[in-house]
């Protein structure tokens, strides 16, 4: 089953399920369900190798792409520092 290939929507190339199956940290890639569920028993996978705490994230809905937007913004701006005087020139 590792070897199964399938194109990530995400990434924009294709990718195994082993990647799939561990693809944070160790766990599921979020949208591993959607992308595996008419090619293998991706049900019957999560259940019988991760807890209900581990894949818990996958059956809730994704935040609004704004509050993704603004995660990433404010990343940003914290990590590039800013030239206050070469700003103001």
């Amino acid at each position: 089953m590792d070897t199964e290939q399938i194109y990530c929507r995400r990434l924009g190339h294709f990718l195994s399920f082993k990647y799939c199956r561990a693809e944070k940290q160790g766990l599921p890639c979020a949208k591993i369900i959607d992308c595996w569920q008419n090619k293998i028993p991706i049900q019957d996978f999560i259940n019988e190798n991760y807890s209900k705490e581990e894949t818990a994230y996958l059956f809730e809905p994704p935040p609004p792409k704004i509050t993704s937007l603004l995660e990433i913004i404010k990343r940003a701006q914290d990590n590039v520092p800013i030239d206050v005087e070469e700003h103001s020139k």
